[in-house]
């Protein structure tokens, strides 16, 4: 199945001067889903061509760490600024870190382990 909106959130993240923290919160949420799929990293660079992206083609090995790059420069209040409004439960911002998205980047990272099957 694909599911377009976490490529066109890594799409806003990447390409905006400024980062919106509805998009962070809406990684956030993407990302702590285990069950979610990875990007379609093909329709995620035809984006990022689209809007003159000078950086490295997206692959399974790099988006991640393009997004720690990002996360870096991130005005972290201004971000949480933004999303407040919009949160049903006050204490929803608490979610909103750099620790957690960090974890939760790297969470995704880690290869799983295959059961061995006994003979």
């Amino acid at each position: 199945m694909t599911r377009p909106l976490s490529r066109g959130k890594l799409h806003a993240i990447l390409s905006r001067p400024w980062t919106k923290g509805r998009d962070l919160y809406d990684l956030v949420w993407y990302l702590a889903d285990r069950t979610w799929p990875a990007p379609n990293l093909s329709l995620l660079n035809a984006a990022l061509a689209q809007t003159g992206w000078r950086g490295a083609a997206m692959t399974a090995a790099n988006w991640r760490s393009e997004l720690r790059r990002k996360m870096k420069a991130l005005d972290w209040d201004r971000a949480r600024a933004d999303v407040q409004p919009f949160l049903q439960r006050e204490r929803d911002i608490d979610l909103l870190t750099k620790q957690t998205l960090a974890s939760l980047l790297g969470r995704r990272e880690k290869p799983r382990r295959r059961k061995r099957q006994r003979s």
